[in-house]
């Protein structure tokens, strides 16, 4: 270092540099109009001005050189240290491209042997068909044979009896003039229906979706404890208020959100199946019957609303963007039978019915039993079908005007047991996917607005034992209210990414 400071003085001892103007040794350095100047050229142009020593200068501009040097090769290193960056990253998406795309092509093999088989079983079936059918028409004509036949003798005798005399044929038994004169039906069209091909619907969502910078995540902002064991439904009044229920002890509540527990604000013994708050802030509530009930949500006051459906229980009520009510319902009798009559239907605010959902376009019945109701901004609608109390089911997605879009019943890991995909309620985010409740497994399961799976969520990761029911409020907040007995039963929640 004392060798470059020498150095460095030496070479500013050796400055000697002539005016080209005056000819005269430039002593000075001008900061204002930055030249060397001599002391001719500071009396006639540079008077006032601020001067500077040459040594000075040169040492400045020494400094200034060294701190750059060592600014650009710590850019020049910063640099490298974001090429290699960008190459692994590189790398590392080309990588990911490639282990979707192999993803891409086993699925398309996996539905390729899927239809090579289910193609072989209908192909197979028609056979067997067409074997019975042959079977049927080979002992048919045997039979046809054997009639001739009889016929035939028949025939033959009574072309001999002809040529008796008058005496004779007096003398003739009833048996011998008798015959049976029944023929075989010729219906063949029942007795032998001809099968029809109905092609299914072949869409995109048989393959999948991409899914682009998916980041979803939820954070628990409060665990709140309230008097009910488990929540089955929560609904967000337009006040930020909530009503939740506890439909197993028969109990509805108005509550306000607290730091770590709820405020009762209005407690009502009711048996609830569902409910909805409408746009001016009331509760309609699905009780077992035909008929939604009216809640004032300041008074509590029930009373009988003009939504109702003849000869019909409502099992599940939701209002859709257009302020429509939707409700799910069901014949009497026995709950979960295949044979039971169930629909979705949907209301206008002066109860008229304006449409309803029954069967696909197979002529077969959507649901079993729909048990939870939600839509997106571009009219699907999510139903959480139950086949059992246990709420074994699936999740249909239907288009607004009620064809199938997707029927999800969990992926590989949870559709093996009775009791692993056991479903709750489900809710619409703000990007048009839904999100459904797995419970025993203690997952949600995102949904695309098509009905297929983005991403599950682990919900123990957050301290949420058995979700059932969620809902968000109109400020963003999800809400999810579970089935465990601990004293946190309400959980608010900030939802990113869904």
């Amino acid at each position: 270092m004392a060798q470059g400071n020498a150095n460095a003085q030496e070479r500013l001892d050796k400055i000697n540099v002539t005016c080209s103007k005056h000819f005269e040794k430039q002593l000075l350095f001008c900061i204002k109009c930055k030249e060397l100047v001599c002391v001719t050229c500071i009396t006639e142009h540079h008077n006032g001005h601020e001067m500077q020593d040459l040594n000075k200068t040169c040492t400045k501009r020494m400094k200034q050189l060294k701190d750059s040097k060592k600014t650009i090769q710590i850019m020049l290193e910063e640099l490298q240290m974001t090429q290699n960056k960008e190459e692994n990253m590189k790398f590392h998406r080309i990588s990911q491209h490639r282990e979707v795309i192999e993803a891409i092509l086993t699925q398309k093999d996996t539905l390729t042997e899927v239809i090579n088989r289910y193609t072989t079983e209908l192909v197979e079936q028609l056979d067997k068909e067409v074997e019975l059918i042959n079977s049927s028409f080979d002992e048919e004509g045997r039979h046809l044979k054997e009639k001739k036949r009889v016929l035939k003798e028949k025939l033959k005798d009574r072309k001999k009896l002809l040529k008796l005399s008058f005496n004779d044929l007096v003398q003739l038994s009833e048996n011998k003039l008798e015959f049976d004169t029944d023929l075989p039906k010729e219906d063949y069209e029942n007795r032998y229906p001809t099968a029809k091909f109905i092609p299914g619907k072949i869409a995109k969502s048989n393959i999948g979706m991409l899914q682009f910078g998916l980041q979803f995540k939820l954070m628990v902002l409060k665990r709140l404890t309230t008097d009910l064991p488990v929540i089955h439904f929560i609904s967000v009044g337009n006040d930020e208020t909530l009503w939740i229920n506890d439909s197993k002890n028969g109990k509805l509540q108005k509550v306000k959100s607290g730091k770590d527990s709820v405020e009762v604000l209005l407690g009502i013994k009711l048996n609830v199946f569902s409910m909805v708050v409408t746009r001016e802030g009331n509760l309609l509530v699905a009780t077992g019957d035909s008929t939604l009930k009216r809640i004032n949500a300041s008074t509590g006051q029930e009373c009988a609303s003009i939504f109702k459906v003849e000869n019909k229980i409502i099992t599940a009520v939701h209002l859709n963007e257009k302020n429509e009510l939707i409700i799910g319902v069901r014949t009497e009798g026995m709950r979960y039978s295949f044979e039971s009559e169930t629909s979705l239907i949907k209301i206008n605010q002066k109860g008229q019915i304006v449409t309803t959902f029954e069967f696909d376009k197979n002529n077969k019945r959507l649901f079993t039993y729909p048990r939870y109701i939600s839509s997106n901004s571009k009219g699907n609608i999510g139903i959480v079908d139950w086949f059992s109390e246990y709420g074994k089911g699936h999740v249909v997605i239907l288009a607004s005007n009620g064809d199938i879009i997707n029927v999800y019943d969990g992926n590989a890991d949870t559709k093996t047991s009775y009791i692993k995909f056991n479903l709750g309620g489900i809710v619409c985010t703000t990007s048009d996917n839904f999100i459904v409740t797995d419970i025993s497994n203690h997952l949600l399961h995102l949904l695309n607005s098509n009905g297929q799976l983005v991403f599950q969520f682990d919900t123990l990761s957050i301290g949420i034992q058995l979700p059932y029911y969620l809902t968000f409020s109109r400020s963003g907040k999800l809400y999810v209210g579970s089935l465990s007995p601990n004293p946190h039963s309400l959980f608010e929640v900030e939802c990113q990414g869904s």
